[in-house]
């Protein structure tokens, strides 16, 4: 999909990824069931405008998918919640 971006990303001076894993051991059999169970949703209608065409990904508050808007053919990034 032809997604753009006009900004760049900025990364957290004081955040390393040796620091996430000082968290803790994430349960990675979570993860993947997560994933799964929205994957699921691909192909679904969402209010009967936006069709759920892959996802793209997921954290905290919600998933993003590529979508496509079923009356103008137009490709749009969605998010969903959680």
């Amino acid at each position: 999909f032809p997604y753009t971006c006009d900004v760049e990303p900025v990364a957290s001076p004081k955040a390393t990824r040796d620091d996430a894993r000082d968290v803790g051991e994430v349960d990675r059999s979570s993860i993947v069931a997560v994933r799964e169970e929205l994957e699921s949703l691909v192909g679904t209608t969402i209010g009967d405008k936006y069709r759920l065409e892959r996802l793209l990904g997921f954290g905290g508050m919600g998933a993003v998918y590529a979508a496509e808007n079923t009356f103008t053919k137009q490709d749009v990034a969605l998010k969903v919640l959680l």
